[in-house]
């Protein structure tokens, strides 16, 4: 995990020189086509130095004027921001309708808290459980189980052909308007 961590923060650190290039340079050197998307997520690190609020605000900040909303929106489906200060961080996930920000939530807290685990007990980054427990069980238990009994002695491919031979004109595959 700690090679791991530090790989990663040697190539943000070997990217950093690319921060500031325009958009479109990075659209034409991505491959990804003009109409597609270039990014789907945003992932926002950002630094506090001790001292300084906790808000985000700079020192002595307060007194030039009074804060009486504030809200972050994004574009992104999807936009993580981890807020470091030092001697602790916090994380704010936002999202679209479709996603589900406390679950999404969860994910990281439950991935960081591997981290730290695994920094702590020199475990290979592989071992990180990144579900938590009630996760997992869902995945793995209430969504993975068999609805009904099925030939254990055979194949899936078997099993695939068989249905075939029984029914060779019903689709064996629908996706959208076209059919198999």
């Amino acid at each position: 995990v700690e090679a791991a961590l530090r790989q990663t923060h040697e190539t943000l650190a070997r990217l950093l020189h690319h921060e500031h290039a325009p958009l479109a340079l990075a659209q034409r050197c991505s491959g990804v086509d003009a109409q597609a998307p270039l990014f789907t997520s945003l992932l926002n690190y950002r630094y506090a130095p001790k001292g300084q609020a906790e808000e985000g605000d700079a020192p002595g900040q307060e007194e030039a004027f009074d804060i009486l909303s504030m809200h972050e929106r994004t574009d992104y489906p999807l936009s993580v921001d981890v807020d470091d200060f030092g001697d602790h961080f916090s994380l704010t996930v936002q999202v679209h309708e479709q996603l589900d920000a406390a679950r999404i939530g969860q994910f990281m807290h439950q991935a960081i808290a591997g981290l730290v685990e695994a920094l702590q007990q020199q475990r290979p980054l592989g071992a990180i459980p990144v579900l938590s427990p009630s996760e997992r069980h869902q995945v793995l238990h209430d969504w993975n189980g068999p609805q009904k009994a099925y030939p254990r002695d055979s194949s899936i491919a078997a099993l695939f052909e068989a249905r075939v031979a029984m029914h060779p004109d019903h689709p064996a595959l629908i996706a959208e308007d076209t059919a198999l």
